[in-house]
């Protein structure tokens, strides 16, 4: 329906079970008319009670109960999508809902479903089982593209965050995506996935934003392919305001969305502003306490105006909620040589060593600590980390924490390694190694 905007789930989720008043809602999310109900179960039956209300003055549009055997649950998707829209459509003529697969799908939409919920926590565990429960919807609907869709997103970020290898995720991201745009080819989220891979894979930005554009022309709006765009190609490439004003246009259609707030804060970190930054990070922890990405960024915010001990805190924190991803655990030995405990610092990396004989231990966990402890040894592990294709190298052209190694030559070989800018930012005592 032209002129219709819908925020995205993720925003209006966040007030679910709260009872807020509905012009509440509405002031919070700047949205006219608020859709809410309840789904009851009993045995092979489902009672869908559907209302549309006014976030003007509270009153009731309209509202409707339904009555459907279980596997007629997208028959009533339908219908309630197009009661809603000739409900709240006065110029604007109403478009049909695209037929949905019915019944054979009821049970692969389940199981998508379970696997959007683990995908959404970014855990070790959660995006393994996300991936386990898209298999399922794969196995009851070959070609599910969605769920396909699901299971590339998974792969690329145990690949970026360094929970799995690199060189072994990224081409199963690559496979699955590849796989969704098979069976539908304006799967957006499937091509970002694949722009994603270029970037990070192949260090190819222009091929990497050519992807993202056209993901963005089949899917307008998609707040997946803008975080993604401004976190993969925009701010690699130091190309701050381009990023922060995608990052705007996906808070219009997300404004809750602690994902927002956290990109949105990244950029600003990696641009100095550091203020700013945090409040975006404290704004994405206040959506969720539990978000270890904004507990790390926090941290960082944190230390680059020299509150070391409360950002130890934080990467500790993230370090437990995030079950020890990469970035969490170096940027905490790095505070430790920072801040003199030396010894917890080589502790820490000598930690890092053991563990990597029995699993995958990225190498950029050992490039921040050694970056800490001004160790010579910080070139030996970048060139590790650039083999096996650590997702966070991305950023070495703009994270502040490299600024002193920036006018060593050796440094510089590494960005024109990855394709990125070389930047000249004022120089850090904290960085360059003796």
């Amino acid at each position: 329906m032209d002129g219709l905007r819908a925020v995205a789930r993720t925003s209006a989720f966040a007030f679910k079970h709260k009872n807020s008043d509905v012009r509440e809602i509405g002031r919070a999310l700047n949205v006219g008319l608020v859709l809410e109900g309840s789904v009851r179960k009993s045995g092979e039956n489902l009672r869908v009670n559907v209302q549309c209300v006014s976030t003007i003055d509270g009153y009731q549009l309209w509202s409707r109960s339904y009555d459907h055997h279980i596997h007629d649950a997208f028959v009533v998707q339908d219908e309630i999508a197009r009661e809603i829209v000739n409900t709240v459509s006065v110029n604007s003529p109403a478009r049909r809902p695209a037929p949905t697969s019915g019944a054979a799908s009821f049970e692969a939409y389940d199981w998508y479903l379970r696997g959007r919920y683990h995908l959404n926590r970014q855990t070790s565990e959660s995006l393994h089982r996300a991936i386990d429960c898209f298999g399922q919807a794969l196995v009851r609907r070959p070609g599910y593209a969605t769920a396909a869709s699901g299971q590339a997103v998974a792969w690329l970020l145990l690949g970026l965050f360094g929970m799995h290898a690199p060189r072994e995720a990224l081409p199963k991201a690559r496979e699955t995506a590849a796989r969704a745009l098979a069976a539908s080819e304006r799967e957006g989220e499937s091509l970002s996935v694949a722009a994603c891979a270029r970037a990070m894979y192949d260090w190819d930005w222009r091929g990497a934003e050519t992807l993202f554009q056209k993901s963005l022309t089949v899917q307008p709006g998609n707040d997946f392919s803008m975080h993604m765009y401004t976190m993969f190609v925009l701010l690699p490439l130091a190309r701050i305001d381009e990023a922060l004003r995608i990052l705007d246009e996906a808070r219009r259609v997300d404004p809750l969305s602690m994902f927002v707030s956290a990109s949105r804060a990244a950029v600003l970190l990696m641009a100095r502003r550091n203020v700013e930054a945090e409040a975006e990070y404290r704004r994405a922890l206040e959506l969720d306490p539990d978000f270890w990405r904004a507990m790390l960024g926090l941290g960082r915010c944190l230390e680059q105006q020299g509150h070391y001990d409360e950002a130890i805190v934080c990467f500790e924190n993230a370090g437990r909620a995030s079950e020890g991803v990469a970035s969490a655990v170096g940027s905490l030995g790095r505070a430790y040589a920072l801040t003199g405990r030396t010894r917890d610092a080589v502790r820490l990396f000598d930690e890092l060593e053991d563990r990597s004989q029995n699993r995958f231990v990225s190498a950029y966990c050992r490039v921040l600590i050694l970056l800490g402890l001004r160790d010579e040894r910080v070139f030996e592990w970048l060139e590790r980390a650039c083999d096996e294709r650590a997702g966070w190298l991305m950023y070495l052209a703009t994270d502040p924490r490299f600024d002193g190694l920036r006018g060593d030559v050796r440094f510089r070989s590494f960005l024109r390694r990855l394709n990125l800018p070389v930047i000249a930012y004022p120089d850090r005592k904290s960085a360059k190694p003796a």
